[in-house]
């Protein structure tokens, strides 16, 4: 990869967080576990916590070292015309510190079903002063909003999966809570502080449910 063409070797670790329950998938809580687990009962220390979509597949070129400011590898998507969805989009595959994790307090672990958390993920990194990045795959009609850091153009294509092998998306049946609580972020609600990695309760496999 990049680093090693340097000199340089990481170690990885790599959590697979599955949901077994019968409830709306939930991205954001899942992502939360798993990076919980990560920080508290690893003794390594992380550079980079990445949390990835499993339904795309990085090219070779792309580099999961680096994570000074937050960052969405996945900026050069096959079934997205080989960019991000829209310039605010912080899905798919981002990098960030644990430090920085920590700072935002993780994902919401609110958004029952698909579609949410990624934004909800956006606001958090704005009000928090994280977003870096610059125009992209957008210059020739720049964005408005600040936007997330993304590695040079070439390094962050990632193919997609077909949409035949993934599980359905499905939404809760009303979707007013949803956008609810991101109107609020988008107004500097400080839910954030206490909606995320701090809030949850996390108990062994092996260990009786209180």
């Amino acid at each position: 990869g990049a680093w090693q063409r340097q000199g340089v070797y990481h170690n990885w670790t790599v959590i697979v967080a599955e949901q077994f329950d019968r409830e709306f998938f939930n991205r954001g809580f899942l992502f939360n576990a798993g990076l919980r687990h990560v920080t508290e009962s690893s003794v390594a220390k992380y550079d980079c916590v990445v949390m990835h979509d499993i339904d795309i597949i990085p090219e070779p070129t792309v580099d999961y070292g680096w994570c000074r400011w937050p960052v969405q590898l996945s900026s050069e998507i096959e079934c997205w015309g080989w960019s991000a969805p829209y310039a605010t989009n912080v899905g798919g595959v981002v990098s960030l510190s644990p430090e920085h994790w920590s700072a935002i307090n993780g994902f919401s672990n609110m958004y029952d079903g698909w579609g949410g958390e990624d934004d909800d993920l956006y606001l958090r990194l704005r009000q928090n002063n994280l977003l870096k990045g610059g125009c992209h795959t957008w210059c020739k009609s720049p964005p408005r909003d600040p936007v997330v850091y993304r590695p040079p153009i070439g390094q962050g294509r990632f193919n997609c999966l077909h949409d035949g092998d993934h599980t359905p998306r499905q939404r809760a049946g009303n979707d007013r809570a949803l956008f609810q609580r991101l109107e609020e972020m988008k107004r500097q609600s400080q839910r954030w502080r206490s909606d995320g990695l701090s809030g949850m309760r996390l108990h062994a496999p092996t260990a009786p449910i209180e």
